[in-house]
């Protein structure tokens, strides 16, 4: 619709891989990221159980050799690692080729090595560096993988409980090789030379809790026991830069879930043996600071959540055509299962056309032609939606809609897009009404959340400081504008403070935040609990210079 842009650990065996690193182009995809996430380039070799005595000793691994130092205790023969990345342990620190931090049993992300020794007997009270989460219960420790990288601290001795902090920095790289992690064992006794167990999931995901101080891009990773060698067993989900009651379902987790990854999505049944807050690599380099609060099971009551699966097969067939600039209006159904989205491509404004092609829940705009000016309403908004009759007109269906604000408990959804234009926005426009039925366009109210803008496209209320603060959703920061809309109707903007060109998410989390908004220009929240529901649009608002623009996936589900 319309928008006026003024107006607008201590171990016996430490196994760890890093989910393959993330493609930077399609050419890509193929990059598997070997063990480890660096193309089968780094291994690791870890000494002696962590939190114990011993005389540690790195293997020897192509790149160079580590030795661990010595300590009153026991003897720690470290295995042999691929690649010459070696680890240390409390006891022993070990050098040599690429540096893989160890802390208990750590290492780096890749072909792990075995280690035995240290000293037996230590009473379990004087173990530390071991954590506990609801069942969960283990060692913590830190690794980097790739080359040039750094974390602190080497290990986590002498802390004996939550928060696990660690900081350091992920060497820039074109082909996203290169990691550091905080990793944590998750079923473990608290003794010396404990075996490395497995659980299995009993509940629907994981609850994490991350503060930072420096944000970073973080990944959850959870793996098997056979996850060094085996990518099918590594599972990740991309977080943001962390926050507080994150819940990712464990149908989130897939084993490529960086942008444009094609994976399989975790069953939830695999037994899993570790889970790794990941920070991985970017083209510069990538500081961070973080603490990880808690991890633990949750069935996401209360919870902030991920969305939808990307890389899951569509509802239903996929539906494919075109709807040309002569029918400026035409809505037609994309998929055949439930809910059904439908597309549209909404050319309501004035200076020139476009025609969009789509094939299931994903569209290009082409034929893009003329130009408006950012000063007035745009050329048309292309987008998805899923709705009820009581928003616009046309209900979808499976939609679940309309449903009162207060009976909402999740809004799973996730959109990848790509493309380029002279003056556009990505946005989702979300409908609310005072009742199920329709009352007419003057009773709505709308939230908006932006991926992405051009220079001279503001959202309402932005050019005239109409703020409502900034927000950290899901780890993901936008700055807030609570005003009313060029009708006149009231509305709230969250726009992302740098550009989201993919994402999961739970919709239901920025429906929350927006009860608690005002500003100078609406002096009452724009969502209350007993508003509707009624349509959920994603597209794009276009000015001029379209350019392939494009929604490449797009899933949501209200609940």
């Amino acid at each position: 619709m319309s928008r006026h842009p003024t107006l607008l650990f201590s171990a016996l065996l430490l196994i760890v891989a890093a989910c393959s690193p993330q493609p930077t182009s399609a050419d890509d995809d193929d990059d598997d990221g070997g063990n480890g996430g660096t193309g089968n380039t780094s291994g690791s070799s870890m000494g002696g159980s962590g939190n114990t005595s011993g005389t540690a000793t790195g293997g020897t691994g192509t790149g160079g050799t580590g030795t661990g130092g010595t300590a009153t205790g026991g003897t720690g023969t470290g295995g042999t690692a691929t690649g010459g990345t070696t680890g240390g342990t409390t006891g022993g620190t070990a050098t040599g080729g690429t540096t893989g931090a160890a802390a208990g049993m750590g290492g780096s992300a890749a072909i792990a090595g075995s280690a035995t020794g240290g000293t037996a007997g230590v009473p379990s009270d004087d173990i530390t560096g071991y954590f506990t989460g609801g069942t969960w219960k283990g060692f913590a420790w830190t690794a980097t993988f790739g080359t040039g990288n750094s974390v602190m601290p080497a290990n986590f001795e002498g802390v004996a409980n939550w928060p696990v902090c660690a900081s350091g920095t992920v060497a820039g790289v074109a082909d996203g090789s290169n990691g550091a992690m905080v990793g944590w064992n998750l079923n473990q006794e608290k003794v010396t030379d404990a075996p490395l167990g497995t659980v299995t999931p009993s509940k629907l995901g994981i609850a994490v809790s991350i503060t930072a101080k420096v944000n970073a891009q973080l990944r959850l990773q959870i793996q098997a026991a056979d996850g060094e060698t085996n990518a099918d067993h590594r599972w990740c989900a991309e977080i943001g830069t962390g926050g507080a009651d994150i819940f990712v379902p464990y149908d989130s987790f897939n084993t490529e879930c960086w942008p444009g990854g094609a994976g399989v999505a975790y069953d939830g049944t695999v037994p899993l043996s570790q889970i790794i807050v990941q920070v991985p690599s970017a083209t510069a380099d990538v500081p961070f600071d973080f603490c990880i609060n808690s991890i633990a099971e949750a069935d996401g009551a209360g919870m902030s959540g991920t969305g939808c699966d990307l890389n899951g097969s569509t509802s239903g067939s996929a539906l494919t055509g075109s709807l040309g600039a002569s029918n400026k209006f035409a809505r037609v159904a994309t998929n055949t299962g439930s809910p059904v989205i439908n597309v549209q491509n909404n050319i309501f404004g004035s200076g020139g056309q476009y025609d969009i092609s789509y094939n299931g829940p994903a569209f290009t705009i082409a034929n893009f032609s003329g130009s408006t000016a950012t000063s007035g309403a745009p050329m048309g908004y292309p987008s998805l939606f899923i709705g009820s009759a009581g928003g616009d007109g046309q209900a979808t269906t499976g939609s679940n809609l309309a449903k009162q604000v207060s009976a909402l408990t999740d809004i799973p959804t996730a959109w990848r897009w790509s493309g380029s234009g002279t003056e556009f926005n990505v946005a989702y426009d979300v409908w609310f009404a005072p009742a199920a039925g329709d009352q007419g366009k003057s009773s709505r109210s709308f939230l908006m959340v932006w991926f992405h803008k051009t220079a001279n496209v503001f959202a309402e209320g932005e050019g005239e400081g109409h703020s409502g603060g900034q927000a950290t959703i899901n780890g993901k920061s936008f700055s807030t504008y609570v005003s009313q809309q060029f009708e006149g109707r009231p509305i709230i903007s969250y726009v992302a403070t740098t550009t989201i060109s993919e994402w999961s998410f739970d919709l239901n989390d920025f429906i929350t935040d927006a009860k608690t908004r005002t500003s100078t220009a609406q002096s009452t929240p724009v969502v209350t609990d007993s508003l509707y529901l009624t349509n959920v649009y994603a597209g794009f608002e276009v000015w001029s210079g379209v350019s392939n623009l494009k929604t490449d996936k797009f899933c949501i589900e209200v609940k």
